[in-house]
């Protein structure tokens, strides 16, 4: 039997010494949990209610702790059953668990078709998140720091990438087109920030093209 799973904890980050949910799976299973909190969306209510805390308190994440590697899924169930036993639940008043069950009665490894994937995709198309989704996800990415290797494998996926829009030149815009596109963004409010960032801006590229032309003057010379 292939030892490839793995036994978690995730923590409340507000109350860094209560956990919140016991779990087991592949080592990707524990961020699959936030991604779902973000949208509002974990089928465990309890657990979506836990992440909201977190994020309403700017608090941060859920903290995950892997405790145990490298287990069979008969393993992985045994200790899951164990950690929700020794813990407790809130659900049965025994605990401060969020898990609905007594566990051991997940599927290993179960990875959703691409038949699926792609009605889930579909579902999801045009949908207008709510300003309570795009808050959570602003509090969960607020502070992330990327690794290095994550860095290196987004520069590497760049190599050789040419976009479609690169060299495409627009034609002339008739004056209907024009229009519309000044009555669109006439009267637009824009923040004294925003001024000021434009400014800078300007600023930094006129020097910088200031500084183009005076090096091919020397070069010239």
């Amino acid at each position: 039997m292939e030892k490839r799973f793995i036994g978690y904890h995730l923590i409340r980050s507000y109350d860094p010494f209560t956990v919140a949910y016991v779990g087991i799976g592949l080592p990707s299973r524990p961020k699959k949990h936030k991604q779902m909190a973000v949208r509002g969306a974990h089928p465990n209510r309890t657990l979506q209610s836990i992440f909201d805390k977190a994020w309403g308190l700017d608090a941060g994440d859920l903290i995950v702790r892997v405790l145990v590697r490298e287990l069979t899924w008969e393993e992985a169930v045994t200790w899951e059953i164990d950690q929700i036993k020794s813990l407790g639940r809130i659900a049965n008043a025994t605990g401060d668990l969020a898990n609905l069950t007594d566990g051991g009665d997940g599927r290993a490894g179960y990875e959703c078709s691409e038949e699926t994937k792609s009605a889930m995709s579909k579902s999801a198309k045009g949908k207008a998140k709510t300003p309570e989704s795009i808050e959570k996800m602003r509090r969960s990415l607020t502070g992330r720091k990327l690794s290095p290797e994550v860095c290196a494998a987004i520069s590497a996926g760049k190599i050789g990438y040419t976009s479609k829009l690169k060299g495409r030149k627009l034609g002339p815009q008739s004056a209907e087109h024009r229009a519309k596109i000044g009555a669109k963004v006439k009267g637009y409010p824009r923040s004294d920030e925003w001024r000021q960032r434009l400014s800078e801006s300007m600023k930094r590229r006129n020097h910088m093209k200031q500084e183009q032309e005076r090096n091919q003057d020397g070069c010239g010379a």
